[in-house]
């Protein structure tokens, strides 16, 4: 069965005329491409055809030939012919409404049930490969965009975060024992503990990556899955610094759910 994908072109956000999207026009482009090699449909969130959507949305996609470069050019001064020429080529194939409501990929997903669905989307400051093609590229495609999160967002997009991301280390553990050693980094993070493994390579027992830590003045020890394994004196009440939690967030750890 043949792939449908969900196109969100509000994602290249027209209405910042400075914002240059000659990189991921190409992108873009070539997401399209693939995809129609293989027989995908293309769709659009329905919210994107609303009247009040339409100018800000299309009215740089749906040029149509009614505009010449040069009209362009003055009011979007980083267009090239190039993308000119792209531009009329992808506003004859930008796809259809969905059939039903779907706004999101969520919606798409309920609406396509056990199809080989696909997503494009491309946001400026994360281009992630915007192709997903079955199950498991779509989790990919997911776990991968939560990963680049920061604290921050995290925070913001907690239940997102938490559902997609696969927790792992974003530094070599050879560096981050070297950061505690050298104390280049907070002084209550004591040590960095690999699990024992068997003699294929598993761990011994489920036993997780885990950092050691100072709370409330007790050492404690958390796993990179967020999970205590051994807990505070006071779970309810002992929280885990702040300046401790970028860093361990930075080095790819969850947080227990109370520091976000």
């Amino acid at each position: 069965m043949k792939g449908r994908l969900l196109n969100y072109v509000e994602s290249f956000c027209w209405y910042d005329k400075s914002l240059n999207r000659s990189i991921v026009l190409q992108n873009y482009n070539n997401a399209l491409n693939e995809a129609r090699k293989i027989g995908d449909q293309v769709f659009c969130p329905q919210t994107m055809y609303d009247p009040e959507n339409r100018d800000v949305i299309f009215q740089f996609m749906w040029i149509n030939g009614y505009q010449s470069f040069g009209e362009l050019k003055l009011h979007f001064e980083w267009l090239r012919v190039d993308d000119f020429q792209l531009l009329h080529t992808i506003s004859y194939s930008l796809g259809q409404p969905t059939p039903n409501s779907s706004n999101d990929w969520e919606d798409f997903e309920e609406e396509f049930s056990e199809e080989n669905k696909s997503l494009i989307g491309l946001k400026i400051d994360d281009c992630l490969n915007p192709l997903v093609y079955d199950e498991d590229t779509h989790r990919e495609f997911h776990s991968n965009y939560v990963a680049t999160f920061d604290l921050d967002r995290q925070k913001t997009h907690y239940e997102y975060f938490i559902k997609h991301y696969k927790p792992s280390l974003k530094l070599e553990s050879g560096r981050i024992e070297n950061l505690i050693r050298r104390n280049q980094v907070n002084n209550q993070i004591i040590r960095l503990d690999s699990p024992t493994t068997s003699p294929n390579g598993n761990p011994i027992h489920g036993q997780q990556i885990h950092i050691h830590i100072m709370v409330n003045g007790n050492e404690c020890a958390l796993n990179i899955d967020g999970s205590w394994k051994h807990p505070p004196n006071n779970v309810t009440s002992d929280r885990i610094p702040v300046e401790i939690c970028s860093t361990l967030s930075h080095w790819g750890f969850v947080l227990p759910e109370d520091c976000y």
